[in-house]
Order: C-alpha cells, then structure tokens, then sequence
C-alpha cells in the first residue's frame, strides 16, 4: 500500500512537469526556426593571415616531402611567403578589389621537386592582379577573370 501510493505521487508529479516539458520544447523548436540557416564563416581579412596555397592555374597543389606549405602573408610592413623551397618577401598595395606587387626578393636555394611549382607561384606575383576573399578562401584573377590562384585562411 505504502509502494502504491508513493507511485502514485512520483507518476502525478511526472505528469505534471510533461505537460510544461511539451511547451518549452515547443518554444525551443519555433526560436530554432527562427534562426538564420546561414552557416557561412565571415571573410576573412587580406592582412594578418596566413593564406595557404591550395591551387595556382586550375592545378591542386603538392606540397613534397620535407618541404613545408606554400603561403602567402601580407602585413603592414609588407608580403612574406613561401613558395615551396624558398622564402621571399616584397611589397605590395592593395584597394577593395586589387592588389599591386611590388618586386619581389627570393632566397635562392634549389629544390629540383618544387621548383617548377615555385618559379610559376613566384611569377604570378607580378604586377596587378584582381583579387576576393569569400569567407575564408581568396582568389586572385587576372584582367580577363580567370583564376590564377586560390588560398585557404589557415588559423594557428
């Protein structure tokens, strides 16, 4: 008898807290509704990123064995990267939409491997190029459009 009535109260108070249980999770599934479905991260900034080479000319990039990725990093004082054997550094000036190189200065050691990939993302480099940051990739096209270059934004 003792069983049956303390069952009883555990079940009423059960029944009661279902009850406000439904309409909070109500309230949640309509408020989750209400949010934007857009996941896409904000872009990321030209200046104080690591930007990582992931294609140049339509062509995946290979990073070889003992070398370190290609990237690219403009800063206030200047560019700096990596082209896959050696590091270079220059000057740059850039608006919304296109950045103007400046010569470009480049360590000089010989890796056979990278460097036909090197000598073409080095050349790239040159002159005005457009550019566009959506979300955390960057491309840079020429005159006519077409992509030379893509990089992903990678956070340390």
């Amino acid at each position: 008898m003792i069983y049956q009535i303390k069952l009883r109260r555990e079940l009423a108070a059960l029944f009661k807290f279902i009850p406000s249980f439904g309409v909070v999770t109500t309230a949640l599934l309509i408020l989750a509704g209400c949010q934007s479905e857009s996941t896409q991260k904000p872009d990321s900034p030209l200046t104080n990123t690591y930007w990582k080479l992931t294609s140049l000319h339509g062509e995946s990039i290979k990073t070889y064995e003992g070398n370190r990725e290609m990237f690219l990093q403009f800063r206030a004082d200047g560019l700096r990267g990596y082209g896959g054997c050696n590091r270079f550094s220059g000057g740059y000036t850039n608006t919304q939409s296109k950045i103007s190189f400046q010569p470009i200065a480049a360590t000089a050691k010989f890796c056979q491997q990278s460097s036909e990939q090197e000598t073409k993302y080095i050349g790239s480099l040159i002159g005005a190029i457009n550019y566009e940051i959506e979300g955390e990739s960057m491309h840079f096209s020429d005159v006519n459009n077409q992509i030379i270059a893509t990089f992903s934004a990678i956070y340390f």
